[in-house]
Parts: C-alpha cells; structure tokens; sequence
C-alpha cells in the first residue's frame, strides 16, 4: 500500500507540473503574438536628408541650408516609431513551405535563434507643437517645442525556456528560468528647446548647442525587476520568486483592496486634466551638444550628445511594490481517501479539498504580495543618443555618408550603422536612399524625399519602407513627414553644395 501510495502521488505531481506547463505555454504563445504583430527605428535616414530645417534635432552643429524656418504647429513634425527584437515571421512559419494552404504554425526554435538576452518593444511619437529658427551672421538660432512620448518593455530570452516546459532539452533536465530583465518604462512629457550654433569657431569647426526645458506629463519607472522561476529535478518541485518595484506619476491612485491593486483616475473631466497640467511638479533639464568639422570643402565630420539630462516627478507619485515566493511541491495525497469517493458538506471530493488548500494557499500570498507607498519623489533619465558621422561630398548634388547612432538607457546599450546616398539636384528637391543594421536586423532600406514649393516644404522619411511592403517580416518601422515654411535659400555663391551644410 505505501508503494502504491507514493506511485500514485508522484504521477499526481508530474501530472500536475505538466498541466501548469501547458496553461504557462499557451498565455505566453499569445503574448508573443502579441508583441510580434507590431514591430524603433529613428534618424538614420533623417540626419543626411539635404535642405531640410530639422537636422540641427541629431547634431545642433548642422544648420539648416536657409536663412529662416517656421514650423507650422502641429504639422511639422509628425514622428512616429515602433520597434520589436523580432517580427512576426520570426515567429510563424508555414508547415509546408511548398503548399500555403497548409496552414502555418509557431516555431519557437526559429525565434530562439533571433532572441538575445536584452530584447525590447518600443514605441515613440513626437510631435512639434511650435518651433521657428533664423541665421545671423555666423549664428543660426532655433527655437522649438514638442510633445514626446516613449514606451519601453524589455524582455530576456530567457522567457523561451517555458516553451520546453522549464526543461533544458539537451540535458533533459528541469533548468532555471530567469525572466528579471522584463520591466516597463513610460515617459510623456513636453519639451521646449532654445538653441544656437556658431560656424567657422576655426576654419571648419561648427559648434552648437541647446538647453532643454522638460515639463513631465505622465511616467512609469521599474526601478526593481526580480522574476525567478526552479524546478526541482528529483521530485518536479516548482519555487517562484518576484520582487518587484514600480515608480510612478499618473493621474490615477493606485489603492489597495483585498490585497489586489486597484487602479482609479484622479481626474474626472477636462477642467482636471488641465489643472493636474497646471499642478507642475515633474520638471527636468537636458542638454544638447554637437560639432562639425570640414576638412578640405570634401569631407564632414560630425559628432553630438543628445538629451543627456533627466526629469524629477514630484506630482501624484506612488510607488507600487510586488514579492512573492512560493514553492508548489504537489499534493501529499491518502491514496484510501483518494479511491474512497467521499464528498464533505460543500460537495467536494478528496482530491478537490487538495486542491483547495493549494489555492487557498497561493491566495493567501497573493493577498500579501503587493503594496503602495506614496513617495515625496524620484528622477528618471533620458535616453542619451550618440551620434558620430561621416560624409564624402563626391559631387556638387550627391553626398555619400556614414553615420553611427548609439543609445544609452539604463545602463543598456544599442548601437546601429547606416550608409547613405544623398543628392540635391535643385534647391526644391532634395533625397536619400540608406541601408542600416540595428537592434539585431539588417534588412532596413530607409529613403527620405523633401519638397519646396516656394517657401512651402513637404517631407517624409522612413528608415525601413519595407515595413511597409512586407510588415510581417519586419521588425521595425519609422515615419517621419510634415511641413515647413522656408525663406533665404540660395547659397551664398555659386557651386556652393547645399547638401554637407
């Protein structure tokens, strides 16, 4: 009977640690769909896109090619990007490759090999509100304002071990999943920016500058990340640890009830919204700082430090704690019980009354996993962008260049290359054709088109038009357009180019 009983108990365990993989696999399959439906490119296209008024936004050395611009409010600038560590073909292939109509599957050992240990979804739109610049002498001033928003989910590769139910399939054995690296970031806010620039510091050396002031609207901050998953070998034991810490500064309150966190809004109509507006409190600084160096009329190079600076959220700020542990060793059965059939007073059976002292036990912790303290404040940092650039004026119309963007967040880094053709044939036409590699793709062709139609200027820009042929294969995709009204732009003599300026 003892034999018999602790069969039974360990089929009951590995049965049960099998059905848990099944419900963990098939939430997190739909959550990569998910991610991978949409797939941030930025600038790579824009920074060598010849008589426009924007460029001076990568390297506030590069001063635009007249001697007055205007951004018309709203319109001017209209930039949005979004951007995944995979796309969805990445993920889903069809089970013939001879016959379409076979239907298609996901194959996880496709994506494995795309996925690194720091994978992101991203998305960013910007958005000009007000912004004019004019040339005096040796100086070029700009003035502008934006709205910004930047979202940022991080997740590891990690997260691939649950499609073998937490096994490592060479060894066949239970493995550690590590999934710590997943966390949130929000940032909303606006920006209003002064700058200038000085040419010829010395023969060829351009200098500029920008003082940014940063009004925070809304943000969310993972400021602690711990997620841990164990299996046990020997007897399939599952432990779950989670400490977690979010930081944020929203319109809502985030109360406590039942020990599960419920969100309600703190504004109830637009006279709400404008006075949280009005309220301040989340205030930041940043900076930018570039130079151009011209060597023999022939090549350019450039290098600039974008938004290095941060924002202190001092307005409605809580911070919203999760921790957890738990270790779920299977049920410790009486196999007498268990083939009695017996039901208590509610109806349950044996096996069910197991099963609700699990549960029971698991909400138990769950009541008393989450917290929230209201903080007096705390500080979040921008990405900081680097820019590095190179360009060979081949001919009067056509620039050849080469640009190296890196991001800094977070103590994380993402670097990215792009080559680029650049011609201006007219004063009024201007275009780009690039190809970039970035974020763990290199199938990005980006192409940028700028029009003026007197002092009216249309232009649009993509870093990867791809995207928009072929979405499915695509991880990312970027689009930049809007119009400017432009005054004073002949050069100042003849044969002068207007496209390394």
């Amino acid at each position: 009977m003892l034999i018999f009983r602790s069969i039974q108990i360990r089929i009951i365990k590995q049965r049960t640690y099998f059905i848990m993989n099944k419900i963990i696999k098939n939430i997190f399959a739909a959550g990569l769909l998910t991610l991978s439906i949409s797939a941030l490119a930025q600038e790579r296209t824009a920074y060598n896109l010849g008589g426009t008024s924007f460029r001076h936004e990568f390297n506030p050395a590069l001063q635009p090619t007249c001697k007055v611009y205007i951004n018309l409010p709203a319109i001017s600038n209209l930039d949005f990007n979004i951007r995944n560590s995979f796309g969805l073909f990445d993920l889903i292939q069809y089970n013939d490759e001879n016959n379409k109509d076979a239907g298609k599957k996901l194959d996880f050992d496709l994506l494995a090999s795309v996925l690194n240990n720091d994978n992101s979804f991203s998305t960013r739109q910007n958005i000009n509100l007000l912004g004019f610049g004019f040339k005096v002498k040796k100086l070029y001033f700009h003035f502008g304002s934006s709205l910004i928003n930047d979202m940022r989910l991080s997740y590891p590769d990690d997260i691939l071990t649950i499609r073998n139910g937490f096994f490592d399939i060479e060894s066949t054995t239970p493995t550690v999943v590590d999934l710590s690296n997943i966390a949130l970031d929000i940032n909303t806010y606006a920006e209003i920016s002064l700058g200038a620039s000085y040419t010829d510091v010395i023969p060829g050396l351009t200098v500029g500058g920008k003082l940014k002031y940063l009004r925070g609207i809304m943000n969310m901050n993972t400021a602690k990340s711990t997620f841990q998953i164990t299996t046990n070998p020997v007897d399939y034991s599952m432990s779950a640890t989670i400490d977690y810490a979010f930081e944020g500064a929203f319109p809502i309150a985030v109360n406590m009830v039942n020990g599960v966190p419920k969100v309600e809004p703190t504004i109830e109509d637009a006279n709400g919204a404008i006075e949280y507006l009005k309220t301040g409190g989340n205030n930041g600084f940043a900076v930018d700082l570039g130079a151009t160096y011209k060597l023999k009329e022939k090549f350019t190079f450039g290098l600039s430090i974008l938004d290095l600076g941060a924002i202190k959220w001092g307005n409605q700020v809580q911070s919203l704690n999760a921790k957890f542990d738990y270790k779920f060793e299977g049920f410790v059965l009486n196999a007498d019980s268990m083939m009695s059939g017996d039901k208590d007073a509610n109806g349950d059976s044996y096996i069910d009354r197991q099963v609700n002292k699990v549960t029971d036990e698991i909400q138990t912790k769950l009541d008393n996993a989450f917290s929230t303290t209201d903080i007096e404040s705390y500080s979040t940092g921008l990405p900081t962008r680097v820019f590095l650039s190179a360009n060979y004026q081949a001919l009067k119309w056509l620039n050849v260049g080469f640009l190296s963007r890196n991001e800094f967040y977070k103590s994380k880094f993402h670097p990215g290359a792009t080559l680029s053709v650049n011609v201006l044939p007219i004063r009024q036409v201007a275009a780009s054709l690039s190809y970039s590699v970035f974020d763990n793709s290199a199938a990005n062709v980006g192409a940028g088109l700028a029009l003026r139609l007197g002092p009216l200027q249309f232009y649009t820009v993509t870093d990867n038009f791809i995207s928009f042929i072929q979405p499915q294969n695509a991880r990312n995709a970027y689009v930049r357009f809007g119009f400017n009204l432009m005054f004073g732009c002949k050069p100042k003599k003849e044969g002068q180019s207007l496209i390394s300026q």
